[in-house]
């Protein structure tokens, strides 16, 4: 994943991120991307959404290396994104909300140590409007509704973290283990460490489980998840279309910070 650093008032001052011509390049390599329940019914309808254990927290998203191909999502000739819509935690690069240690209460505005793209720029460039931090290292309305937009999805992140938690601990999460076979030919993705709700196991869930399931809206990742199952097929497609070398997406990432249809909906 990427490595972030907190923000620094005199050293980031000024500074703001242009897109570089890869922009998704840095997710080239990964096997999995990270998706938000908030924002999961706009993925559900058209790839399969799943569960991981990553650095010690349970995460939905989108598994996307096959054998064939190191992502079928970001083509590693341009760094261009393959689907209808990027999830957040890759239209948010540069920037994160990280705690500085396991046991922290509070989060640090923080930007990835290799940012391509993330430099000063004249107080009265065109750029102006994407600057984070002001002359006084103090954030602007830019920064400020970033931070915001951060916050909103990093209070999702450690919901469904803990949706999924109580799940595992309920007995109710196993192995994703589907039949690639009704994929395409030849078709195969690893699956090792990768999970799945077990519907059965639903009606079992302790009373104390259920409400505390509902206070963090946590049946929605659940009804997500298991609807996105049902398009298995798509990865072929997503296979084929990457090793047809099919046109990407134009990303212009600043455009899509703030992109406010990320709550629950269906498209299909």
């Amino acid at each position: 994943m990427i490595n972030y650093r907190p923000l620094g008032k005199e050293l980031d001052k000024f500074k703001s991120y242009t897109p570089p011509e890869h922009p998704l390049a840095f997710a080239k390599d990964w096997d999995f991307i990270p998706v938000a329940s908030r924002e999961g019914g706009q993925f559900a309808g058209w790839h399969p959404l799943v569960i991981r254990q990553f650095n010690g927290r349970l995460q939905l998203g989108m598994p996307v290396k096959t054998d064939r191909a190191p992502s079928i999502m970001v083509t590693s000739d341009k760094g261009r994104w393959l689907g209808k819509k990027i999830p957040f935690f890759l239209r948010s690069y540069p920037y994160a909300l990280r705690k500085p240690a396991l046991d922290a209460t509070h989060r640090l505005f923080c930007v990835a140590d290799d940012a391509e793209g993330f430099v000063e720029r004249s107080e009265d460039s065109f750029q102006a409007k994407n600057i984070i931090l002001d002359g006084q290292g103090e954030l602007t309305e830019f920064g400020q509704k970033m931070q915001k937009r951060l916050t909103r999805f990093e209070n999702t992140y450690e919901a469904d973290a803990e949706s999924l938690q109580i799940l595992q601990q309920a007995g109710a999460l196993i192995p994703w283990q589907p039949d690639f076979s009704k994929v395409a030919q030849g078709f195969n993705m690893p699956t090792e460490g990768l999970m799945r709700v077990d519907e059965s196991k639903l009606s079992q869930l302790p009373d104390e489980a259920v409400l505390r399931l509902h206070q963090l809206d946590g049946f929605k990742l659940v009804y997500i998840h298991i609807l996105s199952l049902l398009r298995l097929g798509v990865l072929g497609h997503f296979e084929n279309m990457m090793q047809s070398k099919a046109p990407q997406m134009d990303e212009d990432l600043v455009s899509q910070l703030f992109d406010d249809e990320d709550d629950l909906s269906f498209n299909f």
